[in-house]
């Protein structure tokens, strides 16, 4: 599954497709005809009520999509939840392989906000 939208996810479908792997796309209402749903041998409508960036957010209803469909990896491609913690902690106990760096590291790494509020030579 991906659940980014766009070129990465474009990308991660045609890779996926070449090495015989079936993809599953999901995308928010403002990309009922984005390209990245077409590309995919599946897709799914996440975050009905709720805006675009609040759609690929919603780790709950991105979680459903995986389990409901049989998914068993999720690349989060690039931004919304590839940094995210809870999400791939979410997808660790859901027997679902997060396609990035596990949820400990995510952890180490602190809260991405709050690092880019450092500046250069800052104690």
């Amino acid at each position: 599954m991906s659940c980014n939208r766009g070129e990465i996810s474009i990308r991660f479908m045609r890779a996926a497709t070449e090495t015989g792997l079936e993809t599953i796309a999901v995308y928010s209402k403002e990309d009922i005809h984005s390209q990245h749903r077409y590309k995919a041998d599946s897709a799914y409508l996440i975050g009905k009520d709720r805006s675009a960036v609040g759609a690929y957010l919603d780790i709950e209803d991105i979680l459903r999509v995986a389990v409901e469909s049989g998914c068993d990896a999720i690349h989060p491609g690039y931004g919304f939840l590839s940094e995210n913690r809870a999400f791939a902690k979410a997808c660790e106990d859901n027997n679902i392989a997060f396609i990035g760096p596990p949820s400990e590291v995510l952890g180490l790494f602190g809260d991405k906000p709050g690092r880019s509020q450092l500046s250069v030579g800052s104690p």
